[in-house]
């Protein structure tokens, strides 16, 4: 187990009628502390084909972090976990190798990995987003001259082609429809106009390599 006796958290908030911009960065410092259980595998079933992944069960808890705007009522954070701190993932990956001739190879690779839930906080608005849980997988098939001097590979990232939110929104002023540091609106419920981060939608193409 380890944890932050000074973590510093960051939110953007609006000041000016409505909450209107300008906005500035908000910045607290808060404690929490993060344990957990990591694991990882390899295993060669044959000469030419592997088998490996990772699998993380943890849990994170804000002992202190008291946020809000300074204007409206403030929430007191502890109890609450980390952001973006899934309590479970799990990664497998599986590689196979297929021998041509002159030490030619063609290389088959597939990944899969399982997250569950997480929060995202918007701190300044005391409001936290849940993204719920996913899996996200990938594949690839590469010819490879002897040596891997020269490859080319055909794949594709985030074959589910699903979205996760990996940051919380930005330039929003207006209301959400709840707040308490609880509140997890629906999809029905958060407005069009809050914006995410997220990662990579489906993603495919074809890479060249060289080796001099």
């Amino acid at each position: 187990m380890f944890g932050y006796s000074k973590q510093q958290f960051n939110s953007l908030v609006f000041f000016g009628p409505g909450g209107t911009p300008p906005g500035v960065l908000y910045t607290a410092i808060g404690k929490s502390k993060i344990y957990g259980w990591e694991n990882e595998f390899s295993y060669q079933v044959a000469p030419t084909t592997s088998v490996s992944g990772n699998f993380t069960v943890g849990h994170s808890k804000v002992d202190d972090l008291l946020t809000g705007r300074l204007s409206t009522a403030q929430f007191q954070y502890a109890g609450q976990p980390i952001d973006r701190s899934p309590e479970f993932t799990a990664t497998g990956v599986i590689n196979h190798a297929i021998e041509l001739g002159n030490g030619a190879k063609i290389k088959l690779r597939g990944l899969i990995k399982y997250s569950s839930s997480y929060l995202i906080s918007d701190l300044s608005n005391v409001v936290q987003f849940k993204q719920n849980a996913y899996t996200r997988s990938d594949a690839s098939i590469t010819y490879a001259t002897a040596g891997d001097r020269f490859t080319v590979q055909a794949f594709v990232e985030n074959i589910e082609n699903k979205l996760q939110k990996t940051s919380g929104p930005n330039n929003y002023a207006g209301a959400y429809g709840g707040t308490n540091g609880n509140f997890v609106p629906s999809a029905e419920t958060i407005p069009n106009s809050v914006s995410f981060g997220v990662n990579t939608p489906r993603f495919f193409g074809v890479r060249l390599g060289a080796k001099f």
